[in-house]
């Protein structure tokens, strides 16, 4: 079985684990999860019920708004987006389609579309919000370049490097000037120009612009805020990247342990953090625990997405290898069969996270096929 072993490592480029970078990208989230912080959205509920939007839209529209923010920062995005979409109705209606407040809604749907990786819809909502905040506010105002980083992340996450770059230089330059290099924005825009050079391999450039968001979020922000969460995952997931392992393990336990306490245990943030720790762990020769977290995370992902969400597909993926590490042929056959079934449906053709599970799997089912578990065609 060493040869086996060795086909899925091969297949899976030198043997790194699909990963998750948060960079300013939240994944899908279903309202049934739990939440240590309900209580707030339930008060925001209560509050939103007892206006009345007739006598007061204006009253109406804010406190709407206030709750699908809540909402989607809480994950709960299946019950955000509904409310999004009524907003814009309504904010068209009553103050026009190019108003800041309508244009600010339209924003805020482009960022679940693309969290529920309709990546379509969010290109087009931003491009839409996009044009309007610069005709209205001018191109340096924040609800602008707020769409230009929305339009970055829709590119980055379809793999088109080339057209996000030049949007993420422009909104970081622009902060810098308008905001200051210290500021959560300006920091946000450093973040994920890290990102973005970490996903195509140059670290050189993506290492000091990611310490200087920790840094600058630890500072200004709090060692345990979202956003500064976001930072550590994203540095353990770079040296993941380069191959170093170890010096990604901690900023993982890190996150994972200050993820749990804040958002809970089923939270997408939590679980971007039980899935790159066990990447790592089965690295480092922590296979039973890897295993552990990697069931955890299928089970948790599967009840909360659904089965062909791409959060699955990292998952299948990533526990893929290891049981090819395990010499487990059936189990890395199923969950490469599922990783690639779901990349076919919700990534582009050419798309590299798709095109590593399409290897991995083309590599098994060969593998299976010559020791006659599997029929030649």
């Amino acid at each position: 079985m060493k040869r086996f072993l060795l086909l899925v490592r091969a297949a899976s480029g030198v043997g790194v684990a699909v990963f998750c970078y948060l960079g300013g990208m939240k994944s899908f989230a279903d309202p049934a999860v739990a939440d240590p912080r309900a209580a707030e959205i339930e008060e925001l509920q209560k509050q939103l019920g007892a206006i009345d939007e007739t006598r007061n839209p204006g009253e109406w529209s804010n406190a709407a708004q206030k709750l699908e923010i809540a909402l989607y920062e809480h994950g709960r995005y299946g019950e955000a987006e509904p409310l999004a979409r009524e907003l814009i109705e309504k904010g068209t209606k009553r103050l026009g389609a190019e108003h800041p407040h309508t244009l600010a809604c339209v924003t805020n749907l482009a960022g679940l579309l693309q969290a529920k990786g309709d990546y379509v819809g969010a290109e087009r909502h931003f491009r839409e919000a996009l044009r309007g905040t610069q005709k209205v506010l001018g191109a340096l105002h924040p609800d602008a370049l707020k769409n230009v980083m929305g339009l970055a992340n829709v590119y980055r996450a379809r793999g088109e490097f080339a057209e996000a770059e030049p949007l993420y230089r422009l909104a970081l330059e622009a902060r810098e000037k308008t905001l200051g290099a210290g500021n959560p924005d300006t920091l946000n825009s450093a973040n994920n120009l890290a990102v973005l050079f970490s996903m195509q391999g140059d670290y050189a450039q993506a290492e000091p612009l990611f310490r200087r968001a920790l840094a600058g979020r630890e500072k200004a922000l709090g060692e345990e805020n979202a956003a500064t969460l976001d930072s550590v995952n994203d540095l353990g997931s770079m040296f993941t990247a380069k191959g170093e392992f170890a010096a990604a393990l901690p900023f993982y336990r890190r996150a994972l342990a200050a993820r749990e306490k804040s958002l809970g245990a089923e939270h997408p943030d939590t679980l971007v953090s039980v899935t790159n720790l066990a990447n790592v762990l089965s690295k480092t020769g922590g296979t039973i625990e890897a295993e552990q977290l990697y069931e955890r995370a299928l089970d948790t992902r599967r009840k909360i997405f659904g089965l062909d969400h791409p959060a699955v597909a990292e998952v299948a993926f990533n526990y893929a290898l290891l049981c090819g590490d395990l010499n487990r042929l059936q189990q890395t056959l199923r969950l490469a069969r599922q990783a690639a079934d779901i990349g076919r449906k919700k990534l582009p053709a050419n798309h590299p996270t798709r095109k590593a599970y399409e290897e991995l799997l083309e590599k098994v089912e060969a593998f299976a096929k010559e020791k006659a578990l599997l029929p030649k065609k």
